[in-house]
């Protein structure tokens, strides 16, 4: 029972559940796209599958020189490397609001 309970408690304190930055971005992925993702990744980086899921679930930090490189990764798909969600372009058109010139700008 206490082993039991020392794995749940654990689990919940555990910052690999909370999925704040790789983590968190790369599974706002959207699922068409994550193989490419991880495959271009492994290319990029020269990691292995067990390097891949230690650095994205926080076990290994990452190296300065990794970072440019997964950042040009998610870019090529239009993610953010840390905040995960689609960057302001989308479906080749930019969100604009009715009676603007400027993206995001409010009439």
């Amino acid at each position: 029972m206490n082993q039991l309970t020392n794995t749940i408690i654990k689990t919940k304190l555990s910052p690999a559940v909370t999925r704040d930055g790789f983590e968190g971005a790369f599974y706002s992925l959207p699922f068409n796209i994550v193989l490419r993702v991880k495959r271009d990744i492994y290319k990029e980086t020269g990691w292995s599958r067990t390097t891949f899921y230690t650095k994205r679930n926080g076990d290994v930090p990452l190296r300065e020189d990794e970072l440019p490189k997964l950042r040009a990764v998610f870019s090529k798909y239009g993610y953010e490397f840390w905040t995960g969600p689609p960057k302001q372009k989308q479906y080749g058109c930019d969100f604009k609001t009715p009676g603007s010139d400027n993206p995001g700008e409010s009439s």
